[in-house]
């Protein structure tokens, strides 16, 4: 399974990033990292989401709204 990121979708992510960090150190980092866990989870089971269409599923992070 191939993923990719829009542009306007990983500038979202960096300044969501950048937020998290101002309100606490680091906080930024473990956004990202959570990020990176979902994404592994996607390419590993992509049927285990739930569908929103035909087309799209949704992984909900689990620290992260």
């Amino acid at each position: 399974m191939k993923l990719r990121f829009l542009t306007p979708a990983r500038r979202e992510l960096m300044r969501a990033a950048a937020w998290y960090d101002t309100q606490s150190a680091g906080l930024g980092d473990r956004l990202l990292d959570s990020v990176r866990v979902g994404l592994r989870a996607i390419r590993e089971f992509p049927n285990a989401h739930p569908p929103l269409d035909k087309w799209y599923r949704r992984f909900l992070l689990d620290t992260f709204p």
